[in-house]
């Protein structure tokens, strides 16, 4: 199959040749890995790179990257290293390769050891890729810290998210600062803090100052591309539905002396919140219908979501991914739903050919580098997460390119609990991300016509240049 860019992918491809230093906050589905690699095999035929470093999340790098290069023509010629693996290692000491992917768990090893980026001389690439790149967003994260000192060996920095600040503007320093090395927003992130945020007389809320928004945006602009969906792509509607999952009075004064008193008893088990976080977690429980006590056992309190989720199977009768939260809330699906199938990735190809009346899963789970599009068009929130980006990432799921009917979102709600002020809180986090790529896209001038360096037809002749024993692709 021959690579045609898109006309978005255009723009990507012209903002990663002419800057260096770049970050693209694109959309999911607007294809990100494509450009991306068709950037490297320009620069690798123009002898600017030697190859790059590809970090992502494990199911992005083991399945996503490689299916990619196996897809087009174009990309074919490229050997792949697996650095999880002896031979990938081994690729890597002796340049053999031109794409190296690693998962972020295994980026701190990595970095520290004498095989990896510790070892003496040239690195046999001068190009890093994060994918994902907000999987860097906690500045105090020990595989980051790791990775920084190795920062200025490479020519070429890039970053690839659709999700670049999934809960507050402070996470966007320690993705930039990869990125430019902290030409934008500041090599420390004490530093950045204090400059553009207040916080409470405890230290423990950050608000943005008068203007420190808008002079982010404005430092970051000139690094960072940013392309929505809708710009581009023709995605059938999505319809939000909330489904009241009302307590009885009963219930409800129950809920709120646990609120209020932090101790609850049921039958033999005593369930205690320590700490606020706590509270909020075993809250969470109790909109869902069971609680972990002290020794992790579960407590049993209501099926009011269990039965929502039965009239929901009921009217569509339609494949639906529903998302849970808790191991207990996986174990009760399950026993309610006998159809249910917990989610592996043995199951996509039923699930895609509509054969899986239900597939229930945690979003940490079914999230990056998955096409579910095929198999389904609702999804089920049982218990909501409080993080944007594995809310974005799961419903991105089914609405993407390639689905051919409306999607719908149904969110399993508690009315005046917990539940109300998670949905408030992704809204307000939703509106921070698409505020935060709106104004970047009004402050970048940008050619959306640039040609490329290349016709894509001239890469397909390049052969690799890795030595010949060693095999093309590592096996596991």
């Amino acid at each position: 199959m021959d690579f045609l860019p898109l006309p978005q992918q255009k723009v990507m491809i012209n903002h990663i040749l002419r800057n260096p230093e770049a970050a693209l906050f694109v959309d999911m589905g607007l294809g990100k890995s494509a450009a991306t690699l068709f950037s490297i095999t320009t620069l690798i035929a123009d002898f600017e790179i030697k190859g790059a470093l590809i970090i992502a999340p494990l199911r992005v790098a083991l399945l996503t990257w490689p299916a990619e290069v196996q897809k087009y023509e174009e990309f074919k010629w490229m050997r792949i290293a697996d650095l999880r693996t002896p031979k990938g290692l081994q690729m890597w000491h002796f340049g053999a390769a031109h794409l190296y992917i690693i998962n972020y768990d295994m980026l701190q090893y990595f970095c520290t050891t004498e095989y990896g980026l510790n070892r003496r001389g040239e690195l046999p690439v001068d190009m890093v890729v994060w994918d994902e790149l907000s999987k860097a967003k906690n500045h105090a994260s020990k595989r980051i810290k790791a990775f920084l000192p190795h920062r200025t060996r490479f020519k070429r920095h890039l970053g690839l998210t659709g999700t670049p600040i999934p809960n507050s503007y402070l996470e966007l320093q320690p993705q930039m600062r990869l990125i430019d090395g902290g030409k934008s927003l500041g090599a420390n992130f004490m530093e950045f803090r204090r400059h553009y945020f207040d916080s409470d007389y405890m230290g423990y809320n950050w608000t943005l100052k008068p203007h420190a928004k808008r002079n982010i945006e404005k430092r970051i602009a000139p690094t960072v591309l940013t392309l929505r969906a809708e710009e581009y792509l023709d995605i059938p509607k999505t319809e939000v539905r909330d489904v009241d999952v009302s307590f009885p009075r009963p219930l409800l004064l129950r809920y709120r002396t646990f609120q209020r008193e932090l101790l609850m008893e049921i039958g033999d088990q005593e369930i205690v919140a320590i700490t606020a976080a706590a509270l909020v977690n075993k809250l969470l429980q109790f909109t869902s219908g069971a609680l972990y006590d002290e020794e992790k056992l579960v407590a049993n309190l209501h099926d009011l979501k269990i039965k929502a989720l039965k009239k929901i199977a009921d009217d569509v009768n339609r494949p639906l991914l529903v998302a849970y939260h808790y191991k207990h809330e996986r174990e009760r699906l399950l026993a309610a739903f006998p159809y249910a199938r917990d989610f592996s990735e043995s199951l996509l190809p039923r699930w895609n050919k509509g054969e899986v009346p239900m597939m229930i899963g945690h979003p940490a789970s079914i999230g990056h580098g998955l096409n579910l599009q095929e198999g389904g068009r609702d999804i089920i929130w049982f218990t909501l997460t409080y993080s944007r980006e594995l809310y974005d990432q799961f419903n991105a799921r089914l609405v993407r390119t390639g689905q051919k009917y409306e999607t719908t979102i149904w969110r399993l709600i508690v009315p005046r609990t917990v539940d109300d002020a998670i949905a408030e809180a992704l809204r307000e986090k939703g509106e921070a991300q698409s505020g935060l790529k709106k104004a970047l896209n009004n402050v970048r001038i940008f050619n959306r016509d640039a040609k490329t360096y290349h016709n894509p037809a001239q890469l397909k002749h390049l052969k690799p240049s890795a030595i010949d024993w060693l095999p093309s692709q590592p096996e596991d």
